[in-house]
């Protein structure tokens, strides 16, 4: 099983936040998101954003939060929202896989 923690669709939403647009390369892997993930999990925006030295300037993680899940819902794309602690978020997340 191989998981990733950014996919295309989060790329492209934080490319519009920053940039106000994304390239069409962008927008056609973002495209296939549908098809290309078994499950999708969403980590929610109940744990502090840390800035560090690889995001650049300030970010409204809600906002971000907001605009992901309505691409995901556009796109018609079931997700699993991942709540609470990390440990919470790996039982949640782990009760969704299949054994």
């Amino acid at each position: 099983m191989l998981f990733t923690d950014t996919s295309p669709l989060t790329t492209l939403v934080f490319a519009r936040h920053y940039h106000g647009y994304a390239l069409p390369r962008l927008e056609e892997l973002a495209s296939k998101s549908a098809a290309r993930y078994a499950r999708v999990f969403l980590c929610a925006d109940d744990i502090p954003y840390e800035n560090s030295w690889d995001r650049s300037g300030e970010a409204n993680p809600h906002q971000l939060q907001v605009w992901t899940i309505q691409e995901l819902e556009a796109r018609q794309i079931p997700f699993v929202e991942l709540r609470g602690s990390l440990e919470e978020r790996i039982a949640a997340a782990a009760a969704h896989l299949p054994v």
